[in-house]
Formats: C-alpha cells, sequence, structure tokens
C-alpha cells in the first residue's frame, strides 16, 4: 500500500511510546463547539481515555506512567481503572504492584476480585487465592461465577477438603448449582480428594454436560482403576451425542484391557497424528510388555519429539532389551537434535548399567551436559550408579562431587559404588564423613555399607556396624541387612556365626537369607545345611531352580551320587534349565553379548574362525 504525505501508518497500541501518553492526555477535551462540561464530564473523560490506554496492555514502564497519572487525576478509587490496571501489572508480571492496586481500593468491585484473583491463579498462587477468598468473606463481599471456579481450584490444589466443602455451600446458596463451570470444578476437586461418590452425585445432577465434565468423571474412575465404569461412561457420552477430545482418550489409555479398542478409537476420532496422544500410547503398550506394538507406532509417528524418544527408550529398557535402547538413542543423537528428557536420560543410564557400557555412558553423560540437567540430583546419582556399575569409580566419584546439594541417596550411591570394586576402606570414611555432616543414615545406607564391608571382607566392621544399628536404630533393620550379615560371614566360611543370626532374625526368612545360606554351604561343602536352606528356598522362591545345579554339584563333591542321580532325574523330568552365564564387549558404542557355544550372534562363523586362529597359532597374533 502507498502511503501519501500526509498519512502515516498506524502505530500497535501495545507499541505506544511513553512520551505519548501525556501528550494524549493532556489534548483530551472536547470540541469547541461542544457545550461547557462540568467535572463529572470530564472525570468520565478521564477514565474512558486511561481504559483505552489499558485496554491495549501497554508495556511495564507505561503502565507505571499511566497509573501515576491516574494517582495524579485522583482516580485512584475508582474501581473500573483499578481492574485494568491490575489485568495489566498481571500481565506485564508484576504481581505485587497488582495486589497493591487491589489494596489502594476502598469499594472493591467483584470484576475487581476476579481480575486480582485470576491474577494469582494463573501464576500458580493458590495458596494467595484462598487467603483473598477468606478476606473477601469477613467483608461481605458476594463471589460470583467467575470467581468460585478459581476458588474452588484453590482449595483443591492447597488439599483443604473442609474449606472446598464450605466454597460449595456458597454455590448451593448463591444458586450457582446450575452453572457448568462452576459444577465441573466441584466435581474435579472431590475427584482430587478421592471422594468418588459424590463427584459421582454431582455429575448426575447437572442438567447439561459438556466434554470436560464427562473427561473429568472418566479419569476419576480411570484414576482408582475402576476402567468397567470408565468405559461405561465413555460409552454413555457418545449416546449422548457428545464427542471426546484429545484429553478423554488420554484418560482412558492407561486400560491395558482395552489398549486395542482404545488405539482403534484414536484413529477412528482422527488423533492418530496428536503426538501427546501416540506417546501415552507408546507408554501404555510398554507397561503391558508389548514392546513390538509400542515400537511399530513409534516408527509410524510423523513427527517425534524429545517425550516421544524418552518413552520409546524407556520402553525397551524396562522391559529388559538394553541393547535396542543404547541402539536407539544413537539412532537420536545422529538423526534429530531433540534432547531427552529426565526420564529418557534415566533409562539409558539404566541400560547402560545393566549392560555394562562405560562408552554409550560417557556419552550420555555428555548429552547430559549438553541438555542442562547435569545439576540434578537424581541425575547425578544414577550417573554415580552407572559409572560405577561400568567400572569407573574415579568418574562415579567426580560425579558425585559434582552434586551441589548431596541428598542421602547420593552418599549411598557413592558407598555403594566404592563397595561394587572392593574398596571397603574408601566406603568406611565416606559413610563417617557423611555422618560427620550430619546425614543421618536409612536403611538403604546402612544396606550399602554393610554390603561394603562384605564385598571387602571386612568382618570385624562390618559386624560392629550391624551390632551398632540394632542398638539404635533397630526399626530400621530388615531381612536384607541379615542377609548381608549372612553374605560377609559365608565368605569365609563361618557358617556357625550365621545360624546364630538366623536365631535372631526378627520376621520370617525371605529368600535373600535362604539364598545366602546356601553359598555359605557351597563353600564349606555342608551338604547338610545346603539342602535345608535349598528346602527352604523352593518354598519361598518355586520358581528358581538355579540352586538345585548347585545342589547337585555340591553332593557330587561330598560323592554322594544317589542323590546327586535323583536331583538331576528331577531337573530332567521337570525341564528345568540352568540361567545361562554371559559375557560382553563393547565396540564402536554398541554392545554384543555372548553366552557359552552361542551361534546367535549374525557374525559367529567369522568370530569362531578366528578363536580356531588364536587357540592354534597364538604366537602369531
Amino acid at each position: 500500500m502507498r502511503l501519501s504525505r500526509f498519512s502515516r501508518p498506524p502505530r500497535p497500541r501495545s507499541q505506544l511510546k511513553i512520551s505519548s501518553i501525556s501528550s494524549l492526555a493532556d489534548s483530551t477535551v472536547l470540541p469547541s463547539n461542544s457545550h461547557p462540561v462540568g467535572p463529572a464530564t470530564l472525570a468520565e473523560s478521564a477514565v474512558k481515555f486511561h481504559y483505552l490506554v489499558l485496554r491495549g496492555y501497554p508495556p511495564l514502564p507505561a503502565i507505571e506512567q499511566t497509573h501515576a497519572r491516574i494517582l495524579t487525576l485522583g482516580l485512584s478509587g475508582c474501581s473500573f481503572l483499578a481492574t485494568h490496571l491490575v489485568k495489566s501489572y498481571a500481565k506485564a508480571g508484576n504481581l505485587s504492584a497488582a495486589k497493591r492496586v487491589f489494596d489502594s481500593v476502598s469499594e472493591r468491585s467483584v470484576f475487581l476480585l476476579n481480575a486480582i484473583v485470576r491474577a494469582f491463579s494463573r501464576n500458580g498462587l493458590w495458596k494467595e487465592v484462598v487467603d483473598l477468598y477468606d478476606r473477601m468473606e469477613k467483608e461481605n463481599m458476594k463471589p460470583d461465577h467467575y470467581t468460585l471456579p478459581f476458588v474452588i481450584k484453590g482449595f483443591a490444589s492447597i488439599l483443604d477438603l473442609d474449606g472446598g466443602r464450605k466454597v460449595h455451600d456458597v454455590v448451593r446458596r448463591n444458586g450457582y448449582e446450575g452453572n457448568l463451570h462452576v459444577v465441573t470444578c466441584l466435581i474435579d476437586m472431590y475427584v482430587r480428594f478421592g471422594e468418588i461418590e459424590n463427584a459421582r452425585r454431582l455429575f448426575e445432577e447437572m442438567r447439561e454436560r459438556d466434554v470436560v465434565a464427562w473427561t473429568t468423571m472418566i479419569g476419576a474412575y480411570g484414576q482408582v482403576g475402576n476402567w468397567l465404569e470408565a468405559f461405561s461412561l465413555f460409552r454413555d457420552m457418545r449416546l449422548e451425542g457428545q464427542e471426546p477430545n484429545d484429553v478423554t482418550l488420554l484418560s482412558l489409555i492407561s486400560a491395558s484391557s482395552f489398549l486395542n479398542f482404545i488405539h482403534g478409537m484414536v484413529i477412528k476420532l482422527g488423533f492418530d497424528t496428536f503426538v501427546v496422544i501416540e506417546t501415552a500410547l507408546i507408554d501404555s503398550y510398554a507397561k503391558c510388555g508389548d514392546v513390538k506394538s509400542a515400537r511399530e507406532l513409534f516408527d509410524r509417528m510423523y513427527w517425534k519429539n524429545s517425550v516421544a524418544w524418552s518413552a520409546m527408550i524407556c520402553a525397551y529398557s524396562v522391559n529388559g532389551h538394553p541393547c535396542d535402547a543404547l541402539f536407539l538413542f544413537r539412532i537420536m543423537i545422529l538423526s534429530s537434535n531433540e534432547m531427552l528428557d529426565h526420564i529418557g536420560v534415566l533409562s539409558v543410564l539404566q541400560a547402560c548399567s545393566s549392560l555394562g557400557s562405560l562408552l554409550v555412558g560417557r556419552m550420555t553423560h555428555a548429552h547430559i551436559l549438553k541438555s542442562g540437567i547435569g545439576s540434578d540430583s537424581i541425575v547425578g546419582t544414577c550417573l554415580i550408579d552407572m559409572y560405577a556399575k561400568c567400572g569407573s569409580v574415579e568418574d562415579a566419584f567426580v560425579s558425585f562431587n559434582s552434586i551441589t546439594d548431596k541428598n542421602l541417596v547420593a552418599w549411598s550411591a557413592m558407598i555403594a559404588g566404592y563397595g561394587f570394586h572392593g574398596l571397603g576402606k574408601e566406603a568406611l570414611d565416606m559413610f563417617s564423613e557423611m555422618q560427620e555432616l550430619g546425614v543421618k543414615p536409612d536403611d538403604v545406607a546402612f544396606l550399602s555399607i554393610l554390603s561394603a564391608c562384605s564385598h571387602s571382607g571386612l568382618i570385624g566392621e562390618g559386624t560392629k556396624i550391624f551390632k551398632s544399628i540394632l542398638q539404635t536404630c533397630s526399626g530400621v533393620v530388615h531381612a536384607k541387612h541379615y542377609a548381608c550379615m549372612i553374605d560377609l560371614f559365608a565368605r569365609s566360611g563361618k557358617i556357625g556365626e550365621i545360624c546364630s543370626l538366623l536365631k535372631e532374625l526378627p520376621s520370617i526368612a525371605d529368600a535373600s537369607i535362604w539364598r545366602g545360606l546356601f553359598y555359605a554351604c557351597q563353600v564349606t561343602a555342608d551338604c547338610e545345611t545346603a539342602e535345608i536352606a535349598a528346602r527352604n528356598l523352593y518354598e519361598v522362591v518355586p520358581s528358581d531352580t538355579d540352586y538345585n545345579f548347585i545342589l547337585s554339584n555340591l553332593y557330587a563333591s561330598c560323592g554322594k551320587w544317589s542323590i546327586v542321580s535323583k536331583i538331576r532325574s528331577d531337573l530332567k523330568q521337570n525341564r528345568a534349565r540352568k540361567t545361562p552365564g554371559w559375557s560382553s564387549i563393547e565396540l564402536n558404542c554398541k554392545v554384543h553379548t555372548f553366552h557359552s557355544a552361542d551361534t546367535s550372534h549374525p557374525e559367529w562363523q567369522s568370530i569362531y574362525k578366528l578363536l580356531e586362529i588364536m587357540f592354534a597359532e597364538p604366537d602369531a597374533l
């Protein structure tokens, strides 16, 4: 568009210069041909002008200048202008100024109340919303149907059920039970407090229901695991002609028994391109153990954000596919610019820990530092655990020192890391340092230090710590602590001490106790005690048959071949198989695992040929 020399482009209200406000205000007079005006008309004109300025949500300096002119003109008590000042200050992020404006008005309208309540609620200041409501009640100011939803959410957020019920009484007295938005907020409040029956009663009494009300009630039954009632409501919703939205479907996706039905509904209603819906489906398939369906859905996604990548990596990690988790992480690094969230990072670190993949672990650490979540104490603790299990206790200690606010979990992880590597002296020093800094150990910390003593053969130190725990913190001692002491004595073949410890056991022995005793008997070749332990172990964990193979070998070493024959015959009849051991090697950030006589690797023939050459001509290498 071509402009003449007498025209100029319009200036947006949001970009109004501060200097222009004063000049406009000074020039705001009536035309010369108008009738003489009084003070009331001039005041109305000033109010209208300042309202027009504030309605455009100018920047903070312009708001402050407009506020100053309102004070100068003596209009600070005008509730109408104060309402728009509160809105403008809140929009600019200055809530303290908005609160001062609200407090300066003596005769407050309900519109001013709604403005300040909305400002607090948008910033999550629910305690301030509730306090403000209590104050208005004392001043006999009646809230309207715009105020009440925010107040109801406030009481729900601060977990004040009694206060929420009082607001419900206010809703009844003022006749707002027919207001859709108010009643929906009441339903949501009762759902948060677990009072599903009260929520359902309100829902049934509603004369009209929108998709939010239906979704709230469906989600309530989903949260308590009552999927039959949730899907019954979903059916009624469809019969009444109400179409579900993406939030409705998200409320139902967690129902594993109806997952295929919900997936079909997602496709039918056209929500299959919503990233949030697709990611939720991936997570649900993973929780059901159907990693294949999760991966098929992941591969069909048009756009994958960091949450989708994290969900798929987590699906592999929690379902026992650490190699696939690391391989997918590598694909993400090479093919996209996405950064994993906390869940994805923790899943990758868990996969590295289970495989002992130090190279990928270090690559993940670099990814964490790049994404800016390296200072998080949870991530830092997982890094300690990963490095310790991957064989680098030095890197674990560096990660420990990088945590600015070390909590008990971080201390326990580092103590356990030293224990993995048989560094009992260092673990004891760190345990002492932790206590000197005022960090009180819990059952996990005690378990870590006892395990460290066990792996290092520090019988005296471990026994001393265990006795001190029994004397000062007997409430935190569980079967696992006794199992740790049994393992400590077992490594030295002290069956007598183990039997004495079993007599002191305050609860019924679990699998860890009997397993520790069984392996102790393996060290000392005590067949009779081993048989007792094996019998009790079978009663506790009948699916674990690995110990029968060891028991067979133990009887064989004692020359009791008739018993050996019977055990092996039973194993053969039950088709029991020993869990195979495996080894791994990391090459180019990829972990290759091998079992004995393994032929599953794609290059197994070349590997075996190379092994033949190595054994035949060791000097040629």
